[in-house]
């Protein structure tokens, strides 16, 4: 037989000085990496924090600082419709519909198929149309019918609540944007009492801006505002871009970020 030959690939030597040079650019790696610990772990924060605890650092707001004095915003640039955000997983088949053909309602959860669940995932949570038909699908069913009329009756009271959200507010607002209203509302109520950064103003602005079809909820964006005025169009929220604007409002204590990163 002939002699068995290696497949390994020869990789060429490194010269000493190269690897004097890497050696030297490792040790200088490590170094910066133990002064970042040491100053994060002096401002009080967990080195396990992440880029949350690393931001706070002196030496990322350094850098941070640095960048934002060289960097031009285009703040009056809307990227609503110009950024590509994840598309939603789609929602699964319907499981197998089994119905009892007893007379009585079938509540042993042991006589019941393997493969039967009480789960509806192929509809909405906020889709109480849909909810509420299947649910009176279910109850003719003949299974499992106290759960399912007592799941009728929470549907039906939440679907005359949305209702009553939609009428509260005036006609043609989207429901992410009246539910976000509710939030606010909550915190105008809460600002009322105690309001230490001055930001009832800026929260009654924003609502005034929803409510003026002026501002839209815009999954992935965000603006800034500062009193009663927003600084931006909608973009997607950046650490650097927030220090930025931030920092040229440094002397108004209201800022505030509305939407959703």
């Amino acid at each position: 037989m002939p002699p068995r030959t290696s497949k390994r690939v020869k990789q060429p030597a490194t010269p000493i000085s190269g690897r004097f040079e890497k050696s030297q650019q490792s040790k200088t790696q490590k170094k910066n990496k133990s002064v970042i610990e040491h100053e994060v772990q002096a401002s009080g924060q967990s080195i396990k924090g992440g880029l949350t605890a690393f931001k706070t650092s002196p030496s990322a707001q350094s850098v941070s600082s640095a960048n934002n004095r060289h960097k031009v915003l285009d703040l009056d640039t809307s990227y609503v419709g110009r950024v590509r955000l994840p598309k939603k997983a789609p929602k699964p088949p319907r499981h197998r519909r089994w119905k009892h053909k007893g007379k009585q309602s079938l509540e042993d959860p042991t006589q019941l198929p393997d493969d039967w669940t009480d789960s509806e995932p192929d509809l909405s949570d906020d889709d109480f149309d849909a909810q509420i038909e299947r649910c009176q699908e279910r109850i003719k069913d003949n299974i499992m019918v106290s759960r399912f009329e007592i799941r009728l009756e929470d549907l039906r009271a939440d679907k005359a609540q949305r209702e009553f959200f939609i009428d509260s507010e005036p006609y043609g607002l989207s429901w992410p944007v009246i539910q976000r209203l509710n939030c606010l509302k909550q915190m105008e109520e809460d600002l009322r009492k105690n309001d230490p950064y001055k930001q009832l103003e800026t929260v009654r602005a924003v609502m005034k801006a929803y409510r003026h079809h002026d501002l839209e909820w815009n999954h992935g964006l965000v603006t800034y505002w500062v009193k009663d005025r927003q600084l931006c169009q909608p973009r997607p929220f950046s650490w650097d871009e927030m220090d930025q604007v931030k920092e040229n409002n440094a002397k108004e204590e209201s800022f505030w970020i509305e939407g959703a990163s």
